[in-house]
């Protein structure tokens, strides 16, 4: 069973791809390169991408300005228009994208070597790949397990 989880956004995505729960591939990419990927597997794939239409565009955060909280709301929007786009690509291929929870894999997202113990992966991640490996692996226990 392969598995690609995607942690959306503007610049470069988080992507993983897992084969049975193994990690073979976990890295960052632009969407050409998503694409590209997404082309190769041949719909042989499940595809997971973060439901980031749950996340509110502004929050209160204490000691925080209006011109930071502004900014959260314009790099959530950023996030948010970049997921719809990458749901319009991802049905056009074929694939029909299974949404995850936002904050699944919280933990590992922060933690690089929490990550590294759960996962036993060693190479070079960052908090969006970790973050989509978290996603696929959400996916992944969630088809195994019936």
């Amino acid at each position: 069973m392969i598995i690609l989880g995607i942690d959306p956004d503007v610049d470069k995505s988080g992507v993983c791809i897992l084969d049975n729960g193994r990690i073979v591939l976990l890295k960052s990419m632009m969407i050409p390169e998503l694409l590209l990927t997404l082309t190769d597997l041949h719909i042989n794939a499940i595809v997971a991408i973060e439901d980031v239409e749950q996340r509110k565009a502004t929050f209160k955060r204490q000691n925080m300005n209006a011109g930071q909280m502004q900014k959260i709301a314009q790099n959530v929007g950023m996030v948010k228009g970049a997921a719809r786009q990458l749901n319009v690509l991802i049905k056009h291929l074929g694939y029909d994208p299974r949404l995850v929870p936002v904050g699944v894999g919280k933990q590992v997202k922060k933690d690089a070597e929490l990550f590294k113990r759960v996962t036993g992966y060693t190479e070079r991640t960052n908090e969006d790949t970790r973050d989509a490996w978290a996603i696929a692996n959400y996916i992944y226990n969630e088809v195994k397990n019936g």
